[in-house]
């Protein structure tokens, strides 16, 4: 669940983004299609219940040096990177289809390292910064 900049009285909404990532290596070269949904309420009920936006954004990053990526390498790669580098043009392109559609214009958070590890399905090592501390100092 994400909460979502919008323009209204409520100044957010929640919604559902869903992320899969699919790769493949080839010669010099590693192929990450990152398919990215986007599921909010309908500000407008006469239009629906709900909007649901989709993309598959593909990027392609030139590999050099002697020993190219082992296959786990290239899949965390290709996962964590692909969702990263491929963020910036899905919030452009969620921005921008929700005001074609005459709606207010829905603004995604900005993509941190610790949200494209969790889009990725890992999780972060490391203590819980929200857990109490428990040391005693």
């Amino acid at each position: 669940m994400f909460e979502f900049i919008s323009p209204d009285e409520s100044g957010s909404v929640a919604g559902e983004i869903g992320t899969r990532v699919e790769h493949s290596l080839a010669d010099s070269a590693l192929r990450s299609t990152v398919n990215i949904v986007i599921e909010v309420p309908c500000p407008d009920p006469e239009r629906g219940q709900r909007i649901r936006i989709s993309a598959a954004i593909e990027l392609s990053y030139n590999l050099s040096g002697d020993a190219p990526p082992n296959a786990k390498e290239a899949e965390c790669f290709a996962k964590i990177n692909g969702v990263y580098n491929a963020w910036p043009y899905w919030r452009e392109f969620v921005q921008h289809c929700t005001t074609r559609m005459g709606l207010p214009p829905l603004t995604l958070p900005l993509m941190t390292a610790a949200r494209a590890l969790a889009h990725a399905g890992f999780r972060e090592s490391g203590p819980d910064p929200s857990a109490d501390d428990k040391s005693g100092g």
